[in-house]
């Protein structure tokens, strides 16, 4: 997971400076401090999330409004579902998203921070499932995935595994638990 913040710094903070022949640094436009709004997962525990008292929480939220108090910056972070986030950045709703695998599919649309986590992608299945142990074993199957995540990627790379996309992980776990769920999609 990466935030961008750091990227950001300069581009919102607008203004040309010169210098005096003397070496002096002259003002001609003074910086004006904007607000940077920051787009979250609301149900991303433990990265992210709306917890019961609706307080926006978690391990981004915390790293993101740590680096805007040192750095002296207005920010406001928005929760809202992951696929809104990621197309709130790229019609500049937002200028910042935080908690985004990169990819090289990403790169071409966004612009990374330096990683502060290091995550993994898994297959979640039954405990009774002995066949599934790769992406291999999945051929022929439907899986469902987060709407916008990088696990759609992944799954996209192998053309005989249907992804059906969810609005959050937790909903993708409820199919586990329910298996008739996936058979009555088409």
């Amino acid at each position: 997971m990466f935030l961008f913040i750091p990227l950001f710094i300069y581009a919102f903070f607008p203004g040309t400076f010169s210098f005096s022949e003397k070496g002096e640094r002259e003002n001609y436009n003074a910086p004006v401090k904007r607000k940077i709004l920051v787009a979250g997962d609301v149900n991303y525990p433990p990265y992210e999330y709306v917890d019961k008292d609706k307080s926006f929480k978690g391990f981004n939220v915390d790293c993101i409004s740590a680096i805007a108090k040192a750095s002296n910056l207005d920010i406001e972070i928005i929760p809202m579902t992951w696929s809104d986030a990621i197309q709130a950045l790229k019609r500049g709703d937002v200028q910042v998203i935080q908690g985004m695998t990169i990819s090289e599919e990403r790169k071409k649309d966004f612009l990374f921070s330096d990683a502060i986590i290091t995550n993994s992608q898994a297959i979640f299945v039954n405990k009774e499932r002995y066949d599934i142990q790769s992406m291999g074993d999945l051929m022929g199957k439907k899986v469902v995935c987060q709407k916008g995540d990088i696990s759609k990627s992944i799954i996209d790379v192998y053309e005989d595994i249907e992804a059906i996309e969810v609005q959050d992980q937790q909903t993708a776990v409820i199919y586990l638990d329910h298996k008739n769920l996936l058979r009555k999609i088409k």
